[in-house]
């Protein structure tokens, strides 16, 4: 799972050294500690962002780029 350290001061979770605002990988095995320091409020689990995937054909692009002139 994937940490981030929201608190003011340095945490060590296994081999992970957290300061402020870091983020690292800790394994499952950690679930516990973790636990503990998210309900303390000094640590979030983060939640990675979905991409968007292609754009289908016929869409617009979402660029305000200018599209490419006729010769």
């Amino acid at each position: 799972m994937k940490i981030k350290n929201i608190s003011v001061k340095p945490i060590c979770i296994g081999d992970a050294s957290l300061l402020p605002g870091d983020t690292a990988e800790v394994g499952d095995t950690f679930a516990d500690a973790v636990g503990f320091y998210i309900s303390m409020g000094l640590m979030q689990e983060v939640q990675e962002k979905k991409t968007r995937g292609k754009a289908k054909a016929g869409q617009e692009p979402d660029s305000d780029a200018p599209a490419e002139a006729e010769s």
